[in-house]
């Protein structure tokens, strides 16, 4: 059994057109309830890496599912997370997304088929789940000073 934190960064525009609320509500909505919830909200303009970077080193789980606040986890993702991760230890798994509406995926066909290159990386997706512990060395900023306002 791991635990699974999520954690959603979002600034001013995703608070008030209720995207944040929507992506707060499924994760609440999940299969598999998480451990833990941040919600990290720029409200001094410090941009998505320092907003991101504070999210992070809130969370105190084994995992870490990331979620951007204009997008939305379908009921069953953290499972299916979970899931990939226990069947194959890895230190990081994601899956794929679907857009909304249908049909409006923003990649093209070649990107799913050619093998993965580890010099040159590609966009997987940002609702990946992560080992905490790699993904707080790694982080995503330099300038851990910034500030963001977190709620757990």
């Amino acid at each position: 059994m791991i635990t699974i934190g999520v954690m959603i960064t979002a600034h001013g525009p995703r608070v008030k057109n209720g995207m944040l609320t929507h992506a707060i509500q499924s994760v609440l909505d999940q299969e598999r309830v998480p451990d833990q919830l941040v919600v990290a909200i720029d409200r001094y303009g410090v941009g998505a890496a320092a907003s991101k970077q504070r999210a992070l080193m809130s969370i105190t789980t084994d995992y870490v599912a990331v979620l951007d606040s204009d997008d939305w986890f379908l009921p069953q993702h953290l499972r299916v997370l979970e899931e990939a991760q226990l069947s194959t230890n890895a230190d990081l798994v994601y899956s794929w997304f679907e857009t909304s509406p249908a049909g409006g995926d923003p990649f093209p066909p070649f990107f799913f088929t050619d093998p993965w290159d580890t010099d040159n990386p590609r966009h997987t997706t940002t609702t990946i789940m992560a080992r905490t512990e790699i993904m707080q060395q790694v982080g995503y900023t330099a300038d851990p000073n910034k500030f963001a306002t977190c709620a757990d």
